[in-house]
């Protein structure tokens, strides 16, 4: 196991055992160790009972510490000093990474300070730390064929749902039992999959139980700027976080939604294949449900699209609140009909480089859509819905670095000729901080003034001069 203070790739047994020789000593003994625990479960079988999980890594580990027994053996025969207890430990984690885990992926995923993965074949891995530091580590694999094996191992194992990863099937997206998302694509010298090498990504979402407080703590946004977006969301109204790839939609969502809603309220999220939000999780919103997409099955049938879920099942599943992870395309239409449906408040993601930019990006969503939606009618439904929309995004100009911040707070406010309508309340001013800009709009103040957030008290003063109403 990697200390967690630890961002530079070290050698697992510290020079003991030659990497290329640990991979081999590490595959074999869990190939023997797998065939005699698959025996006791099977003779467990037979005899009425079942070997529990616990049991049957117990069983695992004492065969493991039996077979380095005779490895050791074998070393001392051969002239070399028997292995340390170090690399003792060493070798026998490495063995149950691989018949229980991500193989030797498995340490990275376990370390507490890595918010990324990325494998870009067997022998490119890039990790992402908190903070935004990025390393190049050690290669995972000792070819791309064990690099796919690995995926394989990983997603019959981790995933909660059965899945293929080949040329028929050659992108792999799953969620892993900690919350962390996989993706890999499958590829290589074979010349069957749609990339030069297998390609493997881990995303893991590291704040599953963050606050508002918490963002304000990371420098995302000011405390004003937070506590009104989570008092707009409580008061009823829509939300929409819009942003780059990997600029913390997703994280500050959650946030609202932990901050904003009430214990009692019945939430349903809607996602695309796994559950990224992971609002049904522990008791904070303890009457949440969790739906998610399916891909067709081998034979084309079975389908389930987040637009088909949220068109029926969100109608049929009593929601006070729907909260849809990522808008990706069809959904448009279905998000918006739940926006200006209810005056209880739901939420999204959307990928767009600016806060008013993400209107564009419904309207985008909406022409493209099958069957396609006029621009009007997406003009019309976002001003019936009128959002806050929030825009995050990450910068990695410091040396690599990522930093994720909030660049605008906008409020729609209507149809301004035929299109809508925005008004800016919070901006980045010349030093690239987030400062008030206009005031909010005296219909969203009397709405959120009827929740408990006064305007008089809460408010905030723009500079350089207030504009009326914000509108």
């Amino acid at each position: 196991m990697i200390s967690p203070g630890l961002r530079q790739p070290i050698d697992p047994t510290l020079g003991e055992i030659p990497l290329e020789h640990l991979r081999v000593l590490v595959r074999s003994v869990a190939d023997t160790v797998g065939k005699r625990v698959a025996r006791k479960v099977q003779d467990a079988a037979a005899l009425g009972s079942q070997l529990t999980t616990e049991a049957e890594k117990v069983a695992s580990v004492t065969e493991i510490h039996a077979e380095l027994a005779r490895f050791n053996e074998s070393r001392m025969r051969g002239g070399f000093p028997p292995l340390s207890d170090f690399a003792h430990q060493a070798a026998l984690e490495a063995v149950m990474a691989h018949i229980y885990g991500l193989g030797e992926i498995d340490v990275l995923w376990n370390h507490s300070d890595i918010e990324n993965i990325d494998v870009n074949g067997p022998s490119k891995v890039f990790v992402t730390f908190v903070g935004g530091e990025k390393v190049r580590w050690s290669p995972i694999a000792r070819d791309q064929e064990e690099l796919i094996d690995l995926i394989r191992r990983a997603a019959r194992q981790l995933g909660a749902n059965e899945v293929e990863f080949d040329a028929r099937h050659p992108q792999l997206d799953l969620q892993l039992p900690d919350g962390s998302r996989l993706f890999a694509v499958f590829g290589g010298d074979a010349g069957n999959g749609v990339a030069t090498e297998p390609l493997l990504s881990i995303r893991r979402h590291r704040y599953l139980a963050v606050s508002m407080d918490e963002l304000v703590r990371l420098n995302v946004l000011p405390a004003a700027a937070g506590e009104f977006v989570v008092a707009a969301f409580r008061a009823g109204e829509n939300l929409i976080v819009a942003g780059d790839h990997n600029a913390g939609k997703t994280t500050f969502l959650r946030a609202v939604c932990f901050d904003a809603i009430e214990p009692h309220q019945r939430v349903v999220t809607v996602e695309a294949y796994i559950t990224e939000l992971g609002l049904h999780q522990g008791d904070r919103l303890p009457n949440t449900v969790a739906l998610y997409s399916r891909p067709p099955s081998a034979e084309g049938e079975g389908e389930q699209t987040v637009s088909d879920l949220i068109r029926r099942a969100t109608r049929r599943l009593n929601p006070t609140r729907v909260i849809v992870g990522e808008i990706l395309g069809d959904e448009v239409g279905p998000v918006l009909d739940v926006f200006s449906g209810s005056t209880r408040g739901s939420g999204c993601t959307i990928h767009a480089r600016s806060a008013r930019g993400a209107v564009r990006r419904f309207e985008q969503y909406g022409i493209a859509s099958n069957p396609p939606v006029p621009v009007e009618a997406i003009n019309y439904a976002l001003a019936e819905a009128s959002p806050i929309i929030v825009h995050l995004a990450g910068d990695e100009s410091q040396n690599g670095r990522l930093r994720r911040y909030c660049t605008s707070i906008v409020e729609v406010s209507g149809l301004d000729d035929g299109r809508v309508g925005t008004t800016e309340l919070w901006g980045l001013d010349a030093a690239g901080a987030l400062v008030p800009k206009h005031a909010v709009s005296t219909g969203r103040r009397e709405r959120m003034a009827r929740s408990g957030w006064d305007w008089n008290l809460k408010g905030w003063v723009p500079a350089p001069v207030l504009n009326g109403d914000g509108r």
